[in-house]
């Protein structure tokens, strides 16, 4: 009788271990399928993002050329008597050149992204690409009337930029319907969706962001892009400020993002395709936003000095950036509203 009641007791036991080992083993499984689940989730959600900028933010951007001619002397340049100095120092620094018969215009070329921020076709861009250059240089997606899409490449006199109303901020405006017109009249319609003012935060949305959000910045990195489709390139990153914030007092807030040259102009924004998580840690799968947080202007770099080992004195300098860049805040877009009220 006692061992029919030990193998009735050993039966009962092993029967639980194993269903509890079932249930641990069904546990998982409903684990690892939520996390691929998740996992699923957040890369269709990027795959949403890249495909909702290539649609609608890529036709907002121009690439920008800013063309200067500079004279440079063909002469050999000559010692000044230390005694003579303040008397040269009275003439500007081109002075001589342009005073020399031989002296060959030199062509120098900038960068710089653009953005198209309503319907009539103002583009923004951050003073600094277009300042002292002759002319700037724009290529314009155009729709035949047969429907083909070709790129037209203009050129605009760089007087007609207009300069942000504070000239400490590095914004400036391009009214180009004039070209657009023009464009349009020889049977090329140009193509473009802009990045207007209500993908502007307001305050209340600007507090609901985290420290930390995702962005994305679009634009022409080291004068890179796609010449045959005419499109910008599309970059990932972090805000390393908050949004709301104005950086060391200024209205601007820093990113952490890979910031190289001709990066200047490229629009900043939050884009969250199918779902985000808000600053209280709530999953909203299902919502979208899209907000324009404001312009690329610049970023801070470090030197690298290089010694050159066949000589004692020479050295080469190099300016590496260190993934920052500042921005200033879309809202001081809204600062050319009573500019824009006045051109044609």
């Amino acid at each position: 009788m006692k061992k029919i009641i030990f193998f009735i007791l050993t039966l009962f036991l092993f029967s639980n271990i194993s269903l509890a080992q079932d249930v641990a083993i069904n546990n998982y499984n409903d684990q690892n399928d939520s996390n691929i689940k998740n996992d699923f989730q957040y890369a269709q959600s990027l795959s949403n993002v890249f495909k909702y900028v290539a649609k609608n933010i890529t036709p907002s951007i121009v690439n920008i050329k800013s063309t200067k001619k500079i004279k440079r002397s063909s002469t050999k340049q000559f010692m000044i008597d230390p005694r003579m100095q303040h008397f040269f120092d009275f003439f500007d620094k081109d002075f001589f050149d342009n005073l020399d018969e031989n002296a060959t215009p030199e062509i120098q070329q900038g960068s710089g992204t653009g953005v198209i921020i309503d319907k009539d076709g103002h583009i923004i861009t951050n003073n600094h690409v277009i300042e002292g250059s002759t002319y700037t240089s724009l290529v314009i997606t155009c729709i035949l009337l047969n429907g083909q899409e070709v790129h037209e490449k203009v050129q605009v006199n760089t007087v007609l930029w207009k300069r942000h109303p504070d000239p400490n901020t590095d914004l400036c405006l391009l009214p180009i319907q004039p070209v657009f017109r023009n464009l349009s009249s020889q049977g090329k319609t140009p193509f473009y969706i802009p990045l207007d003012e209500g993908l502007i935060p307001s305050s209340e949305q600007l507090n609901s962001l985290s420290a930390i959000e995702d962005i994305i910045m679009v634009g022409y990195p080291d004068g890179i892009w796609d010449q045959y489709n005419n499109q910008p390139i599309i970059r990932r990153g972090i805000t390393a400020t908050h949004p709301k914030n104005d950086f060391n007092g200024k209205g601007e807030f820093l990113i952490d993002a890979a910031c190289f040259p001709s990066s200047s102009g490229s629009p900043v924004l939050i884009l969250n395709q199918g779902g985000y998580v808000d600053k209280k840690g709530n999953l909203n799968w299902g919502y979208s936003r899209v907000m324009l947080l404001g312009i690329m202007y610049a970023g801070p770099q470090h030197t690298a000095e290089g010694r050159i080992t066949f000589a004692a004195i020479p050295k080469a300098y190099t300016s590496i950036p260190n993934n920052l860049g500042l921005v200033i805040k879309s809202s001081r877009l809204m600062d050319f509203k009573s500019s824009l009220l006045t051109m044609v």
